[in-house]
């Protein structure tokens, strides 16, 4: 059995899923997911940002949740009371079989990939990110017919939907919020900035003829006050979200060109999109943090600036 810890919103939980996905499909074994982390609210940081699960809008296969009686025996530890007999099973299975528990959880050592990836064994936990391409680079073509959107975009959005496809469509992705206003996310990750996104969509427009910028973010009021550019510019509105943002996502992957910030909401979005000539443009410093690699993240034809 292959256990893969969820945390983080919609971006990291598909990159969580697709690397377990990836080892346990390598190992012939079941995947579970555990939600304990994703769904504890007991953290007392009020800028943690609490994420549900999300992973409900796709359509996969391997969509199992891990029990405390699986993740007991993977790592042998409780969330809940054991009994005198679970107990004394506990320790016969660690002192008398030798089974080393804290062997069997997986650290994600760095942030690029760990080449000992799918040298490990099962049963194991999964306790990391996992943003790389080269983590579920052997089930891409699985992952692809999963990561398909159980439901189809409601009236509000086919005009929308409509407008994106027939046209030479930019996403413009501006990711603001907690990479501004939360203290940890903005020390890790912080906004990419204005320059970046100038520099991102003017690469695409010199390569592109007659092109229309569909700008997604969480903070639309900003973009409206800053981005000035000398194209058509369509705004996409919260009405265009969704429950768990999957309309907005699937409105984003229907783009043909992508001027994505560090997100990788819009990461995955840039990914799913299947037009044969587009574009993605990424920061070349994803993080504010010194001293994290991210040459292994993206796939080797995107531009990186």
């Amino acid at each position: 059995m292959v256990i893969v810890e969820l945390n983080g919103g919609l971006g990291n939980q598909m990159f969580q899923y697709a690397a377990g996905r990836s080892l346990a499909a390598h190992l012939g074994v079941p995947l579970k997911m555990d939600t304990h982390t994703l769904l504890d609210r007991s953290n007392p940081d009020k800028t943690f940002v609490f994420r549900d699960y999300d992973l409900s809008i796709w359509q996969l296969t391997h969509e199992d949740f891990a029990s405390n009686q699986d993740y007991y025996a993977v790592v042998g530890e409780s969330r809940v009371p054991l009994s005198f007999w679970e107990k004394v099973q506990h320790k016969w299975r660690k002192n008398v079989l030798g089974i080393d528990y804290a062997a069997r959880i997986y650290n994600e050592p760095h942030f690029h990939f760990d080449t000992t990836f799918f040298d490990k064994k099962a049963p194991i936990y999964l306790k990391g990110y996992w943003q790389s391409v080269k983590y579920f680079a052997p089930i891409v073509t699985e992952l692809r017919k999963e990561f398909t959107f159980k439901t189809t975009l409601p009236t509000n959005c086919l005009a929308l939907a409509a407008k994106i496809q027939s046209t030479q469509s930019i996403c413009l992705n501006v990711r603001r919020g907690d990479f501004i206003n939360n203290q940890a996310a903005s020390t890790v990750l912080g906004f990419a900035g204005l320059d970046y996104l100038y520099q991102s969509v003017n690469y695409i427009i010199e390569r592109v003829s007659s092109p229309e910028i569909f700008i997604f973010s969480d903070d639309l009021d900003w973009c409206r006050a800053n981005i000035q550019l000398p194209f058509p510019m369509t705004f996409v509105t919260e009405e265009y979200a969704g429950e768990k943002y999957e309309h907005k996502l699937q409105l984003m992957a229907m783009c043909k060109y992508f001027a994505i910030p560090n997100s990788t909401y819009s990461w995955w979005a840039a990914w799913l999109a299947d037009y044969p000539e587009k574009i993605v443009v990424v920061p070349r410093r994803w993080f504010a943090k010194e001293g994290m690699s991210t040459d292994d993240m993206h796939p080797a034809d995107w531009v990186r600036l």
